[in-house]
């Protein structure tokens, strides 16, 4: 199936961990997430990429996201950040 939705969380996955099945998408990139937390996402029909933590501290997040948008006009890209989450 083509990919719809893409999510974004910088850095570590952290407190989203618990959180982010509770959001649809078809792929989600982080920094870096747990293992039992990659095989539950996995086993639950999401595709996770992990770029590290370092590498995807808020600036990426903001990057990627407007990137995406320009070059695949047809998904819909939701940037994720802890503090809007654990509201």
């Amino acid at each position: 199936d083509p990919v719809k939705t893409v999510a974004l969380a910088a850095g570590g996955l952290g407190s989203l961990a618990s959180k982010i099945m509770d959001y649809e998408f078809d792929v989600f990139i982080t920094g870096e997430v747990k293992y039992n937390i990659a095989v539950e996402l996995y086993d639950n029909g999401y595709f996770i990429m992990e770029a590290g933590h370092y590498e995807t501290e808020k600036l990426f997040i903001s990057d990627v996201s407007g990137l995406l948008r320009n070059r695949f006009k047809d998904i819909e890209v939701t940037e994720y950040y802890e503090e809007i989450i654990s509201e």
